[in-house]
């Protein structure tokens, strides 16, 4: 771990001091520290610096709990996790709650295992982000700090639920919105994956930045310009890098748009040849055909 995070501290403290100072700047080695603390583990850092006439060295240590929080965000993580559940945080969850409770029921998926029905199509499918969670800090300081805490309050409201999935939350949820799908659902993800849900459900999306849904879906930047319906068939031929998936080589966004919207017969019959390589993962976005038990 320490030898991760010395790249990563020797390339972003460069960066720094370059755009700070307008002078090139190098950082030889990070050393970690050889001692033994009763308390944790820590991660030694060595910073020289060499200026005209003068030279001097900045020492910092930074704990492993900590260090592996710095990977978990450079991985697309929840944000800016910390040691404890402080004022901004139960003050922004508590505002979500009760600003939807009273007409609505606000329900958080959840699972922080291997996702493995769509890893077992695709092989690579989420790799790092199953990686990441097989490190037991990222896993502890998540059920500690942020799950348990959700826990205690959906034991407190009636219309706030902690759910535990066996899987992929998405599995979960497309499964929730099949057995009441009169019902409006707003789900809450950066996952472009969600958007899958659409072609089956008239559901809204919100992604951070964007609320998407059936309407809205071709007048949105990084979205494609297709009928909803076609989402499964986009996602197959694009890829999805977020979750790691390739898709078909040379095909982009506005490639894979065009491709669509020029060959919708033979797409939507599975005769057309660009199908034949990913036709084998087919089950990822295409949710309703995904076999797993109830």
């Amino acid at each position: 771990m320490a030898s991760d995070l010395s790249n990563i501290f020797k390339e972003e403290l460069s960066n720094t001091l370059e755009q700070l100072l307008s002078k090139s700047s190098q950082i030889e080695t990070v050393v970690p520290l050889e001692s033994d603390f009763d308390s944790t583990q820590l991660v030694e850092c060595v910073v020289k610096f060499d200026f005209k006439g003068i030279s001097a060295k900045l020492t910092f240590f930074v704990p492993a709990l900590t260090a592996t929080k710095f990977e978990y965000l450079m991985l697309g993580g929840m944000g800016d996790l910390k040691e404890h559940m402080d004022d901004e945080i139960a003050d922004a969850i508590n505002e979500f709650i009760e600003a939807y409770i009273d007409t609505n029921t606000i329900n958080i998926y959840y699972n922080l295992n291997e996702y493995k029905v769509f890893s077992d199509i695709y092989p690579d499918w989420c790799k790092v982000r199953n990686d990441r969670f097989k490190n037991e800090s990222i896993v502890g300081f998540l059920h500690k700090y942020i799950i348990n805490h959700l826990k205690k309050a959906s034991d407190k409201i009636n219309n706030f639920n902690i759910i535990k999935c066996d899987d992929a939350p998405i599995i979960t949820i497309f499964r929730d919105i099949k057995l009441n799908p009169k019902l409006k659902y707003v789900v809450i993800s950066r996952d472009p994956h969600y958007n899958c849900i659409m072609s089956y459900y008239d559901i809204s999306i919100f992604n951070g930045r964007d609320l998407v849904d059936r309407g809205s879906l071709k007048y949105l930047k990084d979205l494609p310009d297709i009928n909803y319906t076609m989402l499964p068939f986009y996602y197959l031929i694009r890829g999805m890098d977020r979750n790691e998936y390739k898709g078909v080589k040379l095909y982009g966004q506005k490639k894979t748009e065009k491709y669509i919207n020029e060959n919708l017969t033979t797409l939507i019959t599975w005769e057309d040849p660009i199908l034949e390589e990913v036709k084998p993962y087919k089950n990822i976005f295409f949710l309703n055909d995904l076999k797993i038990d109830s």
